[in-house]
């Protein structure tokens, strides 16, 4: 049984290379790739999805609030991805229901 992941962020080489790297392995199917965290929360509402990689900075719906959005309403369990080094954005993001 493989774990199923949704990756957002809005820089599609990242993205992209993300899913390259994380479909290699046999245990991890990468269900979705958005470049936007509306979008994401969109899809997880429909889907049933093991774990979120969301970016902290993304159009439309950041990734914080979309860590709420996707913690309070589904099972999906959201970790968040950043290359920002400010804390106020990891305690948002464990506020808000990231795992990690």
């Amino acid at each position: 049984m493989s774990i199923k992941l949704v990756l957002a962020d809005d820089d599609a080489l990242i993205r992209e290379s993300l899913k390259i790297i994380l479909s290699s392995h046999s245990e991890i199917e990468v269900v979705g790739a958005f470049e936007n965290g509306k979008d994401a929360i969109e899809f997880l509402l429909n889907n049933h999805v093991d774990i979120a990689l969301l970016d902290v900075r993304m159009p439309l719906i950041n990734g914080v609030i979309a860590t709420g959005e996707i913690s309070r309403k589904t099972n999906t369990k959201v970790i968040i991805l950043t290359t920002f080094d400010e804390d106020e954005y990891i305690r948002d993001g464990i506020r808000n229901g990231a795992k990690g």
